[in-house]
């Protein structure tokens, strides 16, 4: 292992047959230099960088730029390493360490804080870096569909296994958000601040734990909900009269909100 200076980030393949750690390194006294790491686990025996690979010695990927935030994953098949950084997203296949994709990030940064992966490694869910904007990414064609309602930095993204069903959630705005994974539309607003929100791969379950300072109990609590039971009950649990706008966003209902224009202030 390089002589880390500290390390950011480590992982499991799903299948169990490698692991790799994401850090910065001392590469002499004037500074250091960020390097992912690749090994088999069955070995020890390190599979990037590989005499094959598109790197040198000490660099894996030796092209890749780390921009702040920079995280990898592994594809659900355990056959590429996908980085994402403010600048993008790379694809390695990790038996070679060849390029396989590179998608730019466009004139929007990525914050990989959160990334969330679909079971057939097609697409993967990731927050802007300076809008409360997440997007899903079409990881063959470089498409992409905007999640957009959050008013605050979204730190929490996850995506069912068949990518039908999105969950965002902001500690900002102190909401969670579920979504279509298709068509990018927003399903429902849950008005809770969270301290953990996870989906279950299927999008039947949502598994979540208040925040501790909105609530009485101190105690950590957990609760399984299904996510169809939040969708109704979002609909029907009012309690008061919800502006149009909060119609919109909260009901889903297909009306038309007056734009009020401030009366002029006579000087």
């Amino acid at each position: 292992m390089p002589p880390y200076q500290a390390i950011t980030q480590l992982g499991f393949s799903p299948d169990g047959a490698y692991f790799f750690v994401n850090g910065a390194t001392f590469t002499n006294e004037a500074g250091s230099d960020r390097v992912v790491r690749v090994w088999e686990m069955a070995t020890g025996r390190l599979v990037l960088p590989s005499a094959g690979a598109a790197s040198d010695a000490g660099h894996f990927p030796a092209d890749g730029r780390f921009g702040r935030g920079t995280r990898f994953v592994f594809s659900p098949d355990s056959k590429r390493l996908i980085m994402a950084n403010e600048y993008g997203i790379t694809i390695w296949g990790v038996a070679d360490g060849a390029k396989l994709a590179e998608i730019p990030a466009g004139s929007t940064p990525i914050s990989a804080v959160a990334m969330a992966i679909t079971a057939d490694g097609g697409r993967l869910v990731i927050p802007d870096g300076s809008t409360t904007t997440a997007r899903i990414w079409d990881l063959a064609t470089g498409k992409t569909t905007p999640l957009r309602s959050h008013i605050g930095v979204i730190d929490t993204v996850r995506i069912s296994a068949d990518g039908s069903l999105v969950l965002t959630a902001s500690g900002h705005d102190g909401s969670t958000r579920l979504w279509d994974g298709t068509t990018g539309e927003q399903l429902t607003v849950f008005p809770w601040r969270m301290q953990e929100v996870n989906l279950s791969s299927d999008g039947r379950l949502v598994l979540f734990s208040p925040n501790a300072f909105d609530n009485a109990k101190t105690y950590p609590q957990l609760y399984f909900t299904r996510a169809a039971d939040l969708l109704a009950l979002s609909r029907t649990r009012v309690t008061r009269t919800l502006t149009c706008p909060e119609r919109r966003g909260f009901l889903r209902e297909a009306i038309d909100c007056q734009v009020t224009t401030p009366e002029p202030v006579s000087s």
